[in-house]
């Protein structure tokens, strides 16, 4: 039994070509198989594309940081196009990506073809040793979505021309997920912390967040004079940051905004919380003082005689 659905992209000359998909399970015939498995299998693709087409972008422009989101979206954007008898057929086509809404500086005349290309370095990644660690988890999460491997279940996607295919089966979805086990977490997320050096040449610097080791930063181009003003200042890093798998401690972030950290509520220099200090310093700077005289204990911390004798025993121990 077998479900076939069927995904076009529509290139500049607006021919598209098909790209079929095709579940083939126990079940996986229209009247049988859930609603809910041919939901995942559209969504599951498009993020799978999705994630293909973020590795063509950075393969394609080394040294341009940041990822963007406007291309990526478009280039694995899916259209319904409509059912045939015995299979789901639908399509997606790549739009007019010469210009965006959210003002994405990326030029698509290097990727004319950006779905396809994301189509192609998918399906090439179902048997890969060493894929993109962003697109092998795609590629699991789209095996676990669907249950690939139970009742027999295998997902294949071939393109219209046939040039180019691969089959999602129970051993790349194993294969997947042990290899992201192994792999640092990547997620958007924020740090807080201050830039102890830049190299403006090559476009990093080093962060020391509030607790843990320093963190490798990357920026764009255009970033360097925010990224000048923030060098010793507390700020908050946010982008795309990479997480050790087994302690999550950040290794390192691609910076897509950075901006002044908000201030402590407390009645303190917010910056004097980041400051290291000696429990003599602090007790110097809060005019602290300790009791001087045994005679003092009795009065200053209210203890008993009993209670003074068995501090002095365990200190002359």
């Amino acid at each position: 039994m077998a479900l076939r659905a069927a995904f076009g992209v529509c290139k500049a000359d607006e021919v598209e070509t098909l790209i079929r998909a095709i579940l083939t399970g126990e079940k996986d015939q229209l009247g049988q198989i859930p609603a809910a498995d041919v939901a995942k299998l559209i969504l599951g693709l498009q993020q799978a594309l999705a994630a293909a087409a973020s590795t063509v972008v950075r393969q394609r422009r080394k040294g341009v940081t940041g990822r963007h989101p406007a291309a990526i979206e478009a280039a694995s954007r899916l259209a319904f196009r409509g059912v045939e008898p015995g299979s789901v057929q639908t399509l997606f086509a790549l739009p007019d990506l010469g210009a965006d809404a959210d003002g994405d500086s990326f030029e698509f005349g290097d990727i004319p073809d950006l779905a396809q290309l994301a189509f192609d370095r998918l399906v090439r990644s179902f048997s890969s040793s060493d894929p993109d660690p962003t697109l092998a988890r795609a590629i699991a999460k789209l095996g676990d979505e669907l249950n690939v491997g139970s009742g027999g279940r295998t997902l294949r996607l071939v393109s219209g021309n046939g040039m180019s295919s691969g089959i999602l089966d129970h051993s790349v979805r194993v294969r997947m997920n042990r290899y992201i086990r192994k792999q640092p977490v990547q997620r958007d997320d924020v740090l807080v912390g201050s830039l102890v050096e830049a190299d403006f040449e090559r476009h990093t610097a080093r962060l020391q967040p509030a607790a843990g080791p320093p963190v490798q930063v990357t920026f764009p181009e255009e970033m360097a004079d925010a990224v000048q003003e923030c060098l010793r200042r507390i700020t908050e890093f946010t982008g795309n940051v990479t997480f050790d798998p087994g302690s999550l401690v950040a290794l390192k972030i691609e910076l897509d905004r950075l901006s002044a950290a908000d201030p402590l509520e407390l009645e303190i220099e917010s910056d004097s919380f980041w400051h290291h200090q000696t429990v003599d310093q602090l007790a110097r700077e809060q005019g602290v003082r300790g009791p001087q005289r045994i005679e003092d204990l009795h009065t200053d911390l209210k203890l008993t005689s009993e209670e003074i004798e068995a501090f002095f025993a365990v200190v002359d121990e």
